[in-house]
């Protein structure tokens, strides 16, 4: 994923947690600044990608920020649910690079379109 966005766009500057806790309390601090999106894995150690969403949802300064799941399952229900508790798109990952960075630059410009609208 990092390696995806860097091709993408290499003023996109990422920043990694190592699960959904220390993702939340990274995004939590209120002395750093805020990222414009969230890549969030479904399937994380300690607080998975769903849990993360509905804690999330009870912090103020995180709610408008897009977050974009992304998961190997393939499954409606995990998609559809996600969406439900917040999440602004999901994307299966891909076994082959070039798709992963597809995927990924069709939810940034997703995004994009969706601020100047």
């Amino acid at each position: 994923m990092i390696e995806a966005l860097a091709e993408i766009d290499t003023n996109i500057e990422c920043h990694t947690a190592n699960d959904g806790v220390d993702a939340l309390t990274l995004l939590s601090d209120n002395s750093l600044p805020l990222p414009q999106v969230i890549f969030l894995d479904l399937n994380m150690p300690r607080l998975d990608g769903k849990q993360f969403l509905v804690e999330r949802s009870k912090i103020a300064r995180l709610i408008s920020i897009p977050v974009v799941m992304y998961s190997t399952t393939k499954r409606n229900e995990d998609i559809e649910e996600t969406k439900k508790l917040g999440a602004f798109d999901f994307i299966s990952k891909p076994s082959q690079y070039r798709l992963i960075c597809k995927e990924v630059s069709g939810a940034l410009n997703k995004i994009r379109q969706t601020e100047t609208a």
